[in-house]
């Protein structure tokens, strides 16, 4: 029976105290008869033996099912300074806790991690690039951008990507007919993807919205210079769209 079990473990666990085998079978054994209070057991076994690699995977499972995302996030740490084996695995773990927590620092930290082991990985490189973007560092997000373009020059989120690029300087300037182009050409180029088709769309029309007759009847009724100008935009727009 395991209550009889756990008792007798637990009675050499007393006379050896040091001995991390005992104190790993009574975290066992309370993990079966009583789920609610493995975690504190298997503490007590990591405690008792901080090196093992199984230890520290489950702990720090046991630690993320019990919302201590903090105490769960440094166990992964140290766990892939420990388990070469499967460095991509626990980093991408990394990864989710970094996302999930805001932890901006740790995201990029832990995808160049990533990139070392897995250079050419597209996703990994758009991660990367969004979280510049989105952080305003538009030098790095371009340098970002340019080598995974270079990998891989059709892929409809980098070029999505691009286009926010681009986007950032259009909303300074939007009147500026080169980067009305090269907006529109990179979220035309994500467009072909059926995944990124709404998304590209949404961003393309804030850039050039559809013309309206009730936009056509607005640029009758403007002063001369401020007409000529919204006739411009219109057709920088028309020609970008259609090109």
């Amino acid at each position: 029976r395991t209550d009889d079990a756990l008792e007798q473990y637990r009675a050499l666990q007393t006379l050896e105290p040091d001995n991390s085998d005992h104190t790993r079978k009574v975290a066992d054994l309370v993990a079966r008869s009583n789920p609610g209070e493995a975690l504190p057991a298997y503490r007590d076994a990591l405690a008792a033996d901080p090196n093992s690699v199984d230890l520290i995977r489950q702990v720090a499972e046991l630690e993320e099912l019990a919302g201590n995302r903090e105490a769960a996030l440094e166990l992964f740490q140290r766990l892939v300074t420990l388990d070469s084996a499967n460095e991509v695995e626990i980093q991408e773990r990394i990864l989710e806790f970094a996302d999930n927590m805001g932890l901006g620092e740790l995201r990029v930290s832990t995808l160049k991690r990533l990139l070392v082991v897995r250079p050419n990985n597209i996703n990994y490189r758009a991660r990367m690039a969004n979280f510049y973007l989105n952080e305003n560092d538009l030098r790095k997000a371009k340098r970002v951008l340019d080598e995974a373009l270079s990998l891989a020059p059709r892929n409809p989120e980098l070029r999505y990507l691009r286009g926010e690029y681009f986007h950032h300087f259009w909303e300074q300037d939007q009147d500026n007919e080169q980067l009305i182009r090269n907006t529109i050409q990179e979220y035309k180029k994500a467009q072909r993807d059926a995944d990124w088709e709404p998304r590209a769309t949404r961003r393309m029309n804030e850039v050039c919205p559809p013309e309206s007759d009730e936009q056509k009847e607005l640029i009758g009724f403007m002063g001369a210079r401020d007409s000529a100008a919204a006739r411009r935009r219109h057709e920088i727009c028309r020609s970008a769209l259609g090109g």
